[in-house]
């Protein structure tokens, strides 16, 4: 095809010469053979990418597995115009070190920050309302993490394995607590559960070998089987102060 008077260069050629970001037919596309690839504002893929990466304010969603397991992967800023990202979107990035979530991403789908062991650094915003399942899980450098205060379950597993998480601030409209939600978080010392929150799952904190006190709801309806178990150095076990 010819662009314009005595032009005859293919587009795919030019985005390579001059390092831009190739539009065709509404799909972007990155230089060469790596770069991301958006389809109808959706994130679908990303290979060979920068460490460093800002994705562009005219995605509204980032696909499943998009970033799974990408090695090179250093740091992420999500703009709020993202409203969802998809299950296992950054599962298994070993070098991610740090994930800025804007205001405006309302919903995390499964393990999609699942064995970033490197991750230390995570912002959430006040607009995220769902987190999924495994979310966390493995993140073995995550020291701490302040929940949103729109969240109200923190479902199976999310933290799980956490080892390296000290410091956890849970929102005041928390309901439930999930099953194996901070499990083998093993350095955690103390945890305050808001009173809001209405009942506990099984094995929410087990294994947590470092944690010494914790601070129960009043009106805590149902905590069930192995929540503490294996929390060797529990000594104090308190309701809230009204």
């Amino acid at each position: 095809d010819t662009y314009g008077k005595s032009i005859s260069e293919d587009v795919i050629s030019m985005s390579q010469r001059t390092g831009a970001v190739a539009a065709i037919n509404g799909d972007y596309y990155g230089v060469g053979t790596g770069g991301i690839v958006i389809r109808n504002g959706v994130l679908v893929a990303a290979l060979n990418i920068d460490p460093d990466v800002v994705i562009p304010d005219t995605v509204i969603a980032i696909r499943p597995s998009a970033f799974d397991h990408n090695p090179t992967l250093r740091s992420v800023e999500i703009p709020g115009s993202v409203k969802v990202i998809g299950k296992r979107a950054f599962c298994g990035c070993t070098s991610l070190e740090s994930v800025i979530l804007r205001d405006g991403v309302e919903q995390i789908e499964e393990a999609a920050f699942a064995m970033c062991s490197k991750l230390v650094r995570v912002t959430l915003p006040e607009s995220l309302k769902d987190i999924g399942s495994q979310n966390f899980l493995a993140c073995s450098s995550l020291s701490e993490i302040k929940l949103p205060p729109a969240v109200s379950k923190i479902p199976y597993g999310a933290f799980m394995g956490c080892t390296a998480l000290r410091s956890i601030a849970l929102p005041n409209r928390l309901l439930t607590i999930g099953e194996r939600a901070f499990e083998n978080c093993s350095v955690m010392e103390s945890v305050r559960i808001p009173d809001s929150v209405k009942e506990i799952e099984k094995f929410a904190f087990r294994m947590c070998t470092g944690l010494l006190s914790i601070t129960l709801p009043n009106y805590l309806l149902c905590m069930s089987e192995g929540v503490l178990s294996w929390c060797k150095k529990l000594q104090f076990i308190a309701p809230q102060a009204r």
